[in-house]
């Protein structure tokens, strides 16, 4: 295979050896190293965090410069490019806005491909209800209709629901509030 995600996962895999041998669990071994990996990125994610809480800040003074020319896109762009500038915010600044995702993209993709492909977590058993780290959990099963029961992406969607409700949300009209 070529490319960088056969590489990625390749590190990522002995990394996980690594990591495995000072810690008995494999299921340990993954989230020490998921921990090690948004450390090492949390530098890029705050700076996107900071680049994107400075442009909805300056939404609303978009929004007005763009309504003033309705017409004139060339305008409505000048008139734009003039707030950023005024406000000293650079729309294509290097760590600002996408940018830094395109970075932690190939790490996330490769650590999921080592994880996806790794034959070390085989019949290894995590914590609980969950037996076999490399097949999906089941909590339990609904004798009559053989549905699997799945906690983990229950609890994956209540967290979801949570931190929805508890980010601010400062630039969103109603319509769209009342329909997230």
């Amino acid at each position: 295979q070529k490319g960088w995600a056969p590489s990625l996962a390749r590190f990522f895999t002995a990394m996980l050896t690594f990591v495995h041998k000072f810690v008995p669990n494999y299921g340990i071994a993954i989230l020490l190293l998921t921990i090690v990996m948004r450390g090492a990125m949390a530098p890029l994610m705050m700076g996107q965090m900071r680049s994107m809480k400075r442009m909805s800040e300056l939404a609303p003074k978009v929004k007005a410069a763009q309504e003033r020319f309705p017409d004139d896109r060339v305008k409505q762009q000048e008139a734009v490019m003039a707030v950023y500038q005024h406000a000293g915010v650079s729309p294509f600044s290097m760590f600002g806005g996408c940018l830094p995702m395109l970075f932690q993209l190939p790490v996330f993709v490769g650590f999921y491909s080592a994880l996806q492909g790794s034959i070390q977590l085989r019949q290894q058993p995590f914590y609980g209800w969950i037996r076999d780290l490399s097949q999906p959990e089941s909590l339990f099963v609904l004798p009559i209709l053989d549905f699997h029961i799945r906690a983990l992406p229950l609890l994956l969607g209540g967290a979801m629901v949570l931190q929805q409700r508890l980010t601010p949300t400062p630039n969103m009209d109603a319509a769209q509030a009342r329909m997230m």
